[in-house]
């Protein structure tokens, strides 16, 4: 790579926007992709200009694909490395070579440190790169053919993506309508006189978290201590999105800490687990055969069982009346937060049990339907993505023939 390009290092103009270079390979001035989720330099202490058509290789995230050719002028932090091509050198093809190198981990290899991120692509180890030198022609062929082939394959992926997201927002949707006016076409309703609820079926009642549920237990506005051999779950904000309790990121504590932390209450079967902060308003029901206990910020519900099934209290709190309460609440405030004082007041639409479990049973079939069809789109995704990658490395390593190349 020595010999094909010149590291640059240009003075930043006065009225430069921020370049930044992404992992997918785009870079571009950060206002057009996103503008939160970074961290600001209060002062811009070496940063430096970036050209359109200039390689751009982030040292720090480099090994995970973030190299490309800028497609806007500006300027850039410190961690990030601008190259010029010399004569007889597409840039652009040299950029898909590069990043399908760091994709199959051929630059984390290279790392002078132990830590995924003390990767250094700096500017000796990506010069220090031997490198295929095809004719000028060749390259802008491959660069072209990968940019058609590669835009078609993320078109399909984007539109995949989006009916995914359709598909999730329609079973919202569903399950908001169920376990606020039921499933019939023609609902008879009836005023509540209840600004969160303004109408809702004969023959249900309108009530208050704090008459369907036993107890509403909150901690010592701390967290169990983890310990690496633990074997009871500790519940963060983190671990509840979207009513799922997701386990990434999973945290455990051992029994002492456990019982000193489910001294109010042991969270059972069936009962919820609610956020009041970071973020607010997220739920999810206790498993069966994990014992836990709630973390700072969390909330238990143990559930009335004779009055509410802990299922359809968990999607009454993503439905209706119960999320507009949160919404207002949450809002209200800097930092989006529930009281403990406001979390009785929240409102539910409550039927029989039995209607309760009537509904349940359609609303489960149909949000068992909608999983299965974003596993399968789940998948579609990442087989294109698998073909996308496997593109990139025949085209680039001559193993793919070129239409309009000869062999």
């Amino acid at each position: 790579m020595r010999a094909l390009f010149t590291h640059v290092q240009r003075p930043p103009g006065i009225s430069d926007d921020i370049v930044t270079a992404f992992r997918d390979g785009v870079v571009t001035l950060r206002s057009n992709r996103r503008a939160e989720g970074f961290t600001n330099a209060v002062m811009e202490i070496g940063y430096q200009g970036v050209r359109r058509g200039d390689l751009v290789v982030h040292s720090m995230d480099g090994f995970a694909g973030a190299v490309g050719v800028s497609e806007s002028d500006g300027k850039a932090s410190p961690v990030v490395s601008c190259y010029v091509a010399v004569a007889d050198v597409d840039a652009h093809y040299y950029a898909y070579l590069i990043r399908d190198l760091a994709v199959r981990g051929f630059v984390t290899s290279l790392a002078k440190g132990i830590r995924e991120r003390s990767t250094a692509f700096d500017s000796e180890t990506l010069r220090s790169l031997v490198v295929p030198f095809p004719p000028l022609r060749v390259q802008r062929a491959i660069a072209d053919f990968l940019d058609r082939e590669t835009a078609r394959i993320d078109a399909l992926i984007e539109a995949k993506a989006h009916l995914s997201e359709l598909l999730s927002e329609r079973r919202r949707e569903y399950v908001s309508r169920a376990v606020t006016v039921g499933l019939g076409e023609s609902v008879a309703l009836r005023s509540t006189g209840d600004e969160f609820a303004p109408e809702i079926p004969n023959g249900w009642r309108l009530m208050r978290l704090r008459h369907v549920v036993e107890a509403i237990v909150d901690t010592a506005h701390k967290t169990a201590p983890v310990v690496d051999d633990g074997e009871y779950l500790v519940v963060r904000t983190s671990n509840v999105k979207n009513g799922r309790l997701v386990f990434e990121d999973a945290r455990y504590t051992d029994e002492a800490s456990w019982k000193e932390w489910t001294a109010r209450g042991i969270p059972q079967p069936g009962d919820v687990m609610f956020t009041r902060e970071a973020p607010a308003g997220e739920a999810c029901l206790v498993p069966e055969g994990v014992p836990l206990c709630i973390g700072q910020r969390m909330v238990h519900l143990r559930v009335n069982r004779s009055v509410i099934v802990g299922e359809w209290l968990l999607h009454s709190i993503y439905a209706g009346p119960a999320q507009r309460f949160i919404e207002i609440l949450s809002k209200s405030t800097t930092v989006a937060h529930i009281n403990m004082s406001d979390i009785p007041d929240i409102p539910v639409v409550v039927p029989t049990i039995v209607e309760q479990e009537d509904v349940l049973r359609s609303v489960r079939q149909v949000i068992q339907n909608q999983e299965l069809l974003t596993e399968r789109l789940a998948r579609q995704i990442a087989l294109l993505r698998e073909h996308r990658q496997a593109l990139i490395t025949a085209a680039v390593t001559g193993e793919l023939e070129i239409p309009g190349v000869a062999a």
